[in-house]
């Protein structure tokens, strides 16, 4: 699956100020768990029916955990924190980048 959500990130190679990101745009969310059903399902009742794309993005070594790629259109920077915040208090959900 192709990703195109890049919504002005500088890919971390500015460490001094924050990136411009222009809203709205395309935003991905990593989440790490160890049950892709679990973290499917969580990201889906966050999402309430938003459109959203996700895909298997990575497995650990151990295959303990994995993650996936949530993509979305976020509409400004508090939409996108209170996703971030939705997704991180989520019980099947361990981290969220």
């Amino acid at each position: 699956m192709h990703n195109n959500c890049n919504c002005g990130r500088d890919g971390g190679h500015s460490h001094h100020h924050k990136p411009e990101i222009n809203y709205p745009c395309r935003w991905e969310y990593r989440i790490i768990g160890p049950d892709e059903q679990e973290l499917r399902r969580g990201a889906a009742a966050v999402m309430a029916g938003r459109e959203h794309d996700i895909s298997l993005a990575n497995v650990s070594k151990t295959g303990k955990y994995l993650s996936l790629a949530l993509c979305v259109t976020v509409l400004n920077e508090s939409d996108r924190n209170v996703i971030f915040a939705a997704l991180a208090a989520h019980p099947a959900v361990k981290h969220v980048l």
